[in-house]
């Protein structure tokens, strides 16, 4: 049975009364709002957002984005349903489904200021910016109604279409894309220049909402009957791609600052995130639940932020307000065994190391641009190790513009040229270096032996370039290794000391350890933060995070519920911290300050067995190796 609006009042019923809320996601917020909220729009004007209550009592609701609360609830609707915002006069239009009218909101005194007649069960809304109209979907005639807003009256109705409902606008075409819910399945495309259609597409099963995706210039269809999302390319008018897995999608918007596509699933209570271009384009690279029934949704450019609308949810309804920010947004495929990663931030690009252990394979080092046309693609794979000695750890050297990577078995660290990505020097270190890291103070690379229980410290120029000028002894089987640049310390964790574990904390004027802190069990990765003048270390025995004052040398803060935490990096963008659950392949998120301060607030779903983790200060993304899967992903941070 096809979505009819005739029939939305007992769809809604039957929403509320037979789903569930999922479970498992951490959402910005949830705002209580009117009885079966339905359409959402983005006031750019004033950052707020309005919801519509589709409940017989007819209202539209108000949310600062400030404050994330209703502000204004606004009456005499007769079950509101669509909803857009026009830039131009800085208003809102509101498709009112029983009445066939449509009010005009203005955002000065969120006051109804006019009632304009339009078709018989109006549905979708959408504002045309190159005309300044307002273009309206009539469910019972098959029309669209075009409103000016200069005047607030309706300038024509375009005919022949087939049970209208979803639209958007192209500002790439200046053209409007109506999805025709019938079971005939189409889109129709709209000239705004002859307000007539001038191409009628076909392959869609009970279309719903469209969105424009005004960075890559297509068209996203929610096919509700297939539980597919089309996307339709603007210059061809043609079908480009179907992508699948969705469980009755209904509401679709565009996210212009990750460029991805937000997609509401009805039947699962879930929202799935798209990305439009790179490795992952076009196909479902997250799914976050919200609460029940989730209808429409609008992007906020002011938070970076989606609201979604809980039509199930209630009574009272809710919205759902979800942080772009911690959004898996690619994965990275085709590697093998990926371990350590750096970021080079002179070239922008990421470097990560393979950790095979066979007999006289050759590991490599993936160097992956993080924008242009290669984004997150691997562009060389230096070989940087000799046969069957795997690779561990990464580091960036910002001085020389040089990468180090440890090779295990060798007992060498590998040093590649940002510039040319050959390696160009090979360094005898202790017994299985593993930890590797870059003291921008004195420019000196330190390595952490697990083997030999020793730091080897080695400067990157001068007459001593590339050669161990200093070993310092550390505790036992020392693993990660992390530069304070406040304090000009060291971080050691001592993975294989007691229980409990250590971190030996050495100065680099006297390269001398000068205090052995107890953290958890099993440490394994360090991170400075420079923020708060922290270090972060994972404790993988004990499934903590421990954080230590660098003033103090202790411990301040222990943080649980992590799962065989591995590698960990500093996020200097939202302040917090990422940290790689080994595991249970997610990755933690914990801020480093405000209410939720050192506690695990959002936990993202990755590849099997993630390690190591490294910040992108570039495009303020986060790059997790998954060594189980094979794979490489990218969360926005």
């Amino acid at each position: 049975m096809r979505f009819n609006l005739k029939r939305a009042g007992f769809f809604a019923v039957f929403i509320l009364l037979t789903l569930t809320s999922a479970l498992g996601h951490v959402y910005a917020t949830t705002i209580t709002v009117g009885s079966l909220p339905w359409g959402v729009a983005f006031d750019s004007h004033l950052n707020e957002v309005f919801v519509t209550n589709y409940a017989s009592s007819g209202t539209v609701s108000v949310i600062s984005d400030a404050k994330n609360t209703v502000i204004k609830t606004i009456t005499g609707f007769s079950q509101p349903g669509g909803i857009a915002f026009d830039s131009n006069k800085n208003e809102l239009f509101v498709a009112n489904v029983l009445s066939g009218t449509v009010s005009v909101i203005s955002d000065a005194t969120n006051k109804v200021t006019k009632t304009i007649t339009v078709g018989t069960y109006p549905n979708g809304v959408a504002f045309d910016s190159n005309k300044n109209e307002v273009f309206v979907t009539n469910d019972g005639p098959g029309t669209v109604s075009v409103i000016s807003d200069a005047t607030n009256m309706v300038t024509k109705t375009i005919t022949g279409l087939d049970d209208p409902y979803g639209v958007a606008f192209d500002s790439n075409k200046d053209e409007m894309f109506v999805a025709n819910d019938a079971s005939s399945g189409t889109v129709s495309v709209i000239s705004d220049a002859t307000n007539i259609v001038t191409k009628t597409i076909t392959g869609f099963n009970n279309p719903l909402e469209v969105a424009f995706d005004s960075n890559k210039d297509e068209v996203f269809i929610a096919n509700s009957g297939s539980g597919t999302v089309s996307v339709i390319s603007d210059a061809t008018n043609m079908v480009a791609t179907t992508i699948t897995g969705f469980s009755s999608p209904f509401g679709v918007a565009f996210d212009s600052h990750l460029d991805v596509v937000f997609v509401t699933n009805i039947s699962s209570s879930m929202v799935s995130v798209i990305p439009d271009s790179g490795p992952s384009a076009n196909t479902v690279t997250a799914t976050i639940a919200v609460g029940a029934g989730p209808f429409g949704v609008a992007f906020d450019s002011n938070k970076d932020e989606m609201f979604v609308a809980n039509n199930g949810a209630g009574p009272p309804g809710t919205v759902s307000v979800i942080s772009d920010a911690d959004l898996l947004i690619a994965t990275i495929t085709d590697f093998t065994l990926p371990a350590g990663i750096a970021f080079d931030s002179r070239l922008n690009e990421l470097f990560v190391a393979a950790d095979r252990y066979d007999t006289g394979s050759f590991d490599t080092v993936s160097v992956i641009p993080d924008s242009g046309g290669s984004a997150n693609m691997v562009i060389a794979s230096p070989v940087a190790n000799t046969a069957g000695s795997p690779l561990e750890g990464v580091a960036f050297d910002s001085h020389l513009n040089e990468v180090f990577v440890t090779n295990i078995l060798a007992n060498t660290v590998s040093v590649i040229s940002g510039a040319t990505d050959k390696v160009t020097a090979t360094i005898p270190v202790g017994l299985s270096p593993l930890g590797v890291a870059f003291d921008s103070h004195k420019d000196e690379v330190l390595v952490a032996n697990s083997g030999s229980n020793t730091v080897s410290v080695i400067p990157d120029s001068g007459a001593s370039a590339n050669t161990v000028t200093a070993t310092i002894p550390v505790g036992t089987s020392p693993f990660g290794i992390a530069f304070d640049s406040n304090k000009h310390e060291v971080f050691v964790a001592n993975n294989g000391a007691g229980p409990p574990g250590t971190v030996s904390v050495i100065s680099d004027a006297t390269n001398m350890v000068i205090h052995t802190i107890t953290v958890g069990s099993q440490p394994l990765g360090v991170a400075f933060d420079p923020s708060k003048k922290e270090v972060f270390v994972t404790n993988d025995g004990s499934n903590t995070v421990s954080v230590i004052s660098d003033a103090t040398n202790t411990v301040t803060t222990t943080v649980t519920g992590l799962d065989g935490p591995y590698g960990v990096a500093f996020d200097s963008h939202l302040k917090q911290l990422f940290v790689a659950n080994n595991a249970a392949g997610t990755v933690s998120v914990i801020p480093d300050s405000g209410g939720s301060a050192n506690t695990v607030t959002a936990t993202i779903t990755v590849g099997s067995g993630p390690e190591g983790v490294a910040f992108d200060s570039n495009v303020n993304e986060v790059y997790v190796t998954n060594n189980g899967a094979g794979t490489v992903s990218v969360i926005s941070g």
